[in-house]
């Protein structure tokens, strides 16, 4: 409960910003079961579809244009003392289909608060397949524990047990995007 609660109001906060990386938030609905969460409409979809729909090839200046987004949302979490600690593919969102729509990052289930001068975080959370291999060691202990072994080498393995808050991720078409990435455009007519 608490750490639904928390969702809500880390993503109504900023929904509040107004900034133009973050969807707006309308409210929360609860019908027993589930809580629902109103946000903008992100009609374009997740990146990874976002890409693949795209008609021109992914370039260098639109890969920087992405991170640089993507970058100014982190910026707008982390001056009001917001981490997100769940930033993947999947959590970009963007408002239309056409290619000047905006990057909004969602999903704040994982977010916390954190300022300077708190301790440093330290739980493991995120997703699996994203996280840092070296975040990760053959126990599923943070690899900067004082009692984590170095793990074999090129062996790692997901977080299980308490306390690990890490979520599988849905398959990200890999072999699609780059596919896409490296294709050569059109001859010119």
């Amino acid at each position: 409960q608490e750490l639904l609660q928390r969702e809500v109001d880390i993503t109504a906060e900023l929904g509040r910003t107004q900034h133009r990386h973050m969807p707006r938030f309308y409210g929360t609905a609860d019908d027993g079961t589930y809580v629902l969460l109103a946000l903008q409409l992100c009609g374009g979809g997740e990146l990874p579809q976002w890409l693949l729909a795209r008609e021109e090839p992914y370039s260098e200046r639109l890969a920087a244009r992405l991170a640089y987004e993507c970058l100014q949302a982190v910026r707008c979490c982390h001056d009001l003392g917001i981490v997100h600690r769940d930033i993947k593919p999947q959590n970009l969102l963007f408002g239309s289909p056409s290619d000047d729509a905006r990057l909004k990052l969602v999903d704040f289930g994982l977010a916390t608060r954190h300022t300077a001068g708190d301790d440093p975080l330290s739980e493991l959370c995120g997703t699996v397949d994203y996280m840092a291999p070296r975040a990760i060691d053959c126990t599923g202990l943070p690899a900067h524990s004082s009692h984590t072994p170095s793990p074999p080498a090129g062996r790692h393995r997901p977080p299980r047990g308490e306390g690990h808050r890490a979520r599988p991720s849905r398959n990200f078409p890999h072999h699609r995007f780059l596919r896409r990435a490296n294709r050569s455009p059109p001859p010119p007519t």
